[in-house]
């Protein structure tokens, strides 16, 4: 008897189980970086935006993580402790200030992470996928990154206007 889903919806059923199962391996994942990097997982996401842009003001940050300007501020602090961003004042208006990464300090504890993980996953996926199913691969991750900021919008606007 195969374990493989047979029509459709079941293959619809399998995906968003699947999909779940992933997630889960990788809010574990972040997990434990965050804790190897000495931070939680709120921070360590905030250090990706972060570097990501290198230039968000804290009322940027906060906005874009759902969170307050006050817990954003406990955020860069920690941030800023461990070396991993700073805080710089606008050359204009002293009174702006925005937040930069250091990427220098990052990489030094990021790139045996990320390396061990890219090889672990380059080798996964050239094993079993064809160049042609690899860019479905793409596609379908991009496409379900779409669909989970929309739908992160959407609860989020949800939640303002209750």
């Amino acid at each position: 008897m195969s374990t493989e889903p047979s029509d459709r919806s079941e293959l619809l059923i399998a995906l968003e189980q699947a999909g779940r199962k992933y997630s889960e391996s990788s809010i574990l994942f972040h997990q434990a970086i965050a804790d190897s990097l000495r931070l939680n997982t709120t921070d360590l996401k905030c250090l990706d935006l972060v570097r990501e842009s290198d230039g968000l003001t804290p009322g940027q940050l906060a906005k874009l993580m759902g969170l307050t300007t006050g817990a954003v501020t406990g955020i860069v602090d920690r941030l800023e402790a461990a070396g991993y961003a700073q805080r710089r004042r606008d050359s204009i208006d002293r009174r702006k200030i925005s937040i930069h990464a250091r990427p220098e300090q990052i990489a030094a504890r990021l790139n045996p992470i990320f390396t061990s993980f890219q090889q672990a996953m380059a080798s996964e996926f050239q094993a079993a996928y064809s160049d042609q199913e690899m860019a479905l691969i793409l596609d379908f991750v991009r496409r379900s990154s779409r669909v989970l900021q929309a739908e992160t919008r959407k609860m989020q606007q949800q939640e303002q206007e209750s």
